[in-house]
């Protein structure tokens, strides 16, 4: 210093000043638990290295939540207060040097805050219960480790894929008996669940024979719905079913049999051999029986002789077609389905439907009566031609069967009796079972042509009734 005088006094002693004009660096991301993943505390700590004596800005989401001082060395550390929300969060830092430097911001690091217990776990799948080794199997939160008991004891843990999928093998195998298996899931956050419910496993090392049962099958008809077959077995060995004639019956995987026709079948249930038992199977029959059906036919009005032909409305409950025929051709013939009226009579129309492989023969009756216009009860046939060819062979009464007792009587010329029945055409001593008079007889044999004459006594409607006429035969 020099006074106003010009006096100069003494130099003073040296003041030293640091000129920082440079900004910071870019801070190295702070170290953070389960380096930026998982944590489970709201109030975690993280740290750093950075220029000595700097001050360090917290970003929470880009929001300042506090500061840390570095020491000497540069070295921090900050412990979040307030505490963080649950859920994901970045955390950046901004470093500010002693001369008021500002740096730039730090690349972010992830913390993933979790203070929240896992549910409790199911109980786990198992594929090889009976086995020393058997494989057990669930799904949980993604990323968690899943720790297995036996007994209460950890025995080892397995860690969930992406997904939340884990299985795990037993090394070593587990003893003979009963176990109880259970698990606890631990999250990536280190939170950890309660033991979930138990898998009971029974290892066996003894192998016992299989014994299936089958419960009887009661006779079954074709149409019957559909019914299941009951399987019992002291293996627990999953049961398949076998048909021997699937045409018949089919058995599907679940043990319903469907029936498709009538017959026998042998159903086979069968297990596999498994731990602890051998394979086995056990076989039972089952009889498929035919169907009733049932054939029926509108009735039929009178018709007239030699009429038109009347269709008839004839149906089976099988849908399956009907065969008709007539008792009686020379009252009434069938063509097609059709009843064509020929003479004077009653006949019985038969229906019958013979069955097949699934229905039962059915039948059915419906009669015909033929009459004449001209209100005649009873026709006799005026010539005999008895030559072979079909026409006229023999001598027809029409209507027989519409009157209650009959007699016909021939005579010749001279009145002579050639030929007496009054069970027309059944059979007497003058023509065989079921024959025709035809120009010749048991007493009289042969008798020559020309013309004869006949009378002919019938009861019709309570009352009795004589027609005579005359017959003529020619060779």
């Amino acid at each position: 210093v020099t006074d106003q005088a010009g006096n100069t006094g003494a130099e003073s002693d040296p003041i030293k000043i640091d000129v920082d004009t440079k900004n910071p660096d870019k801070p190295v991301t702070p170290d953070a638990p389960g380096n930026g993943g998982h944590v489970n505390t709201t109030t975690p700590t993280i740290k750093g290295v950075t220029e000595p004596n700097a001050t360090v800005e917290v970003l929470v989401d880009g929001v300042k939540v506090g500061e840390a001082k570095a020491d000497g060395d540069g070295k921090w550390e900050y412990t979040f207060s307030p505490a963080l929300t649950e859920g994901k969060h970045e955390i950046t830092i901004k470093v500010t040097d002693q001369a008021g430097n500002d740096g730039p911001v730090s690349d972010p690091i992830i913390i993933n805050v979790d203070v929240k217990t896992p549910e409790q776990p199911e109980a786990p799948h198992s594929n090889g219960a009976g086995t020393g080794t058997p494989a057990i199997s669930g799904t949980t939160e993604p990323n968690a480790t899943v720790e297995v008991y036996v007994d209460g004891v950890k025995v080892g843990e397995v860690k969930a894929d992406d997904k939340g999928k884990w299985d795990y093998n037993f090394n070593p195998s587990l003893s003979e008996g009963k176990h109880e298996i259970t698990i606890v899931v631990v999250d990536p956050a280190g939170n950890k669940s309660e033991a979930g419910a138990p898998l009971v496993v029974e290892v066996i090392n003894t192998i016992r024979s299989t014994t299936i049962q089958i419960g009887a099958i009661p006779s079954k008809t074709y149409g019957d719905v559909a019914f299941g077959i009951e399987s019992r077995s002291n293996s627990n060995a999953s049961f398949s079913y076998t048909s021997s004639n699937e045409h018949v019956a089919t058995i599907d995987v679940s043990g319903m049999i469907q029936i498709h026709h009538a017959g026998s079948v042998t159903i086979t249930v069968s297990q596999p051999a498994v731990t602890g038992f051998t394979a086995a199977s056990a076989s039972v029959e089952l009889v498929v029986n035919k169907a009733a059906q049932t054939v029926s036919v509108t009735p039929l009005p009178e018709l007239e002789r030699h009429g038109s032909p009347y269709a008839l409305v004839v149906s089976s409950s099988a849908g399956l077609p009907v065969d008709i025929i007539s008792s009686d051709p020379r009252v009434a013939t069938i063509s097609g389905s059709s009843v064509v009226p020929q003479g004077i009579g009653t006949a019985m129309i038969i229906l019958t439907q013979p069955g097949n492989e699934d229905y039962l023969q059915a039948t059915a009756e419906t009669s015909v009566k033929v009459t004449d216009p001209s209100g005649e009860v009873i026709r006799v046939s005026k010539v005999i031609t008895p030559n072979g060819d079909g026409v006229n062979d023999e001598l027809i009464i029409e209507g027989l069967s519409n009157v209650s007792e009959h007699r016909i009587v021939i005579y010749n010329r001279n009145g002579t009796m050639l030929f007496d029945s009054k069970t027309y055409p059944i059979g007497d001593d003058y023509i065989p079972q079921g024959k025709f008079f035809a120009g010749k007889t048991y007493r009289t044999g042969y008798i020559p042509g020309g013309t004869y004459f006949y009378t002919l006594e019938y009861k019709y409607a309570g009352a009795k009734k004589l027609k005579t006429g005359y017959i003529v035969i020619k060779y």
